[in-house]
């Protein structure tokens, strides 16, 4: 009869009810998932993060005496070149390299000494014929645990403030046609995140 129908119509409104409100927990779910990724991406690969959070400070970037420090968004980069701290085309580090990072790490405990830091290597194009190295990603990776070594060992800095990243030459700053612009491709970068340290 009209009440068996109407029995029938609200137990298949209810079921689809329910089958919707489980296909937006699972959408939102999902949204969730790809706004985490999408945020891990942006700031492996340098990019702006956008601070999501009261516990995050706005950095700025001191002045330091033979360091090249710059301001980018909500992040500090200090700029090293590489052939001023590797044997060419090496992740063996210079003599007079140790100095210099050394520096860099008085640097980062005294003014940003509860960030996140990432150390991130980069290079102009494939290691040199002969070279050790299979890939330029392999190079990058052993000059960026060659700096974590000498920054985070010798300082005894928190082993969760710090990561490590071989970009390979896949963010030049400028052209590599010439060689000035090899060799300024060549270079790590300290990464100051505007993270505190424990808040990932």
């Amino acid at each position: 009869g009209v009440a068996d129908q109407k029995d029938l119509l609200r137990l298949l409104l209810k079921d689809t009810s329910d089958q919707l409100a489980k296909v937006l927990q699972e959408s939102k779910a999902t949204e969730q998932l790809l706004q985490a990724v999408q945020a891990s991406t942006r700031r492996r690969s340098g990019a702006t993060i956008t601070a999501n959070s009261s516990l995050q400070r706005s950095l700025t970037a001191v002045t330091a005496d033979g360091l090249d420090v710059r301001q980018d968004g909500e992040l500090v980069r200090i700029e090293l070149p590489a052939d001023r701290l590797f044997e060419p085309g090496t992740a063996t580090l210079q003599p007079g390299a140790e100095a210099q990072l050394d520096r860099v790490a008085e640097v980062i405990l005294e003014n940003y000494s509860r960030q996140v830091v990432g150390i991130e290597a980069h290079t102009d194009g494939p290691p040199p014929r002969g070279s050790t190295w299979r890939s330029a990603h392999q190079l990058t990776v052993a000059q960026a645990l060659a700096v974590f070594e000498q920054i985070g060992e010798r300082h005894r800095m928190l082993p969760q403030q710090l990561f490590v990243l071989g970009h390979g030459n896949n963010y030049p700053l400028v052209s590599s046609a010439t060689v000035a612009g090899q060799e300024r491709n060549r270079r790590v970068e300290i990464v100051i995140y505007p993270e505190p340290v424990g808040s990932r």
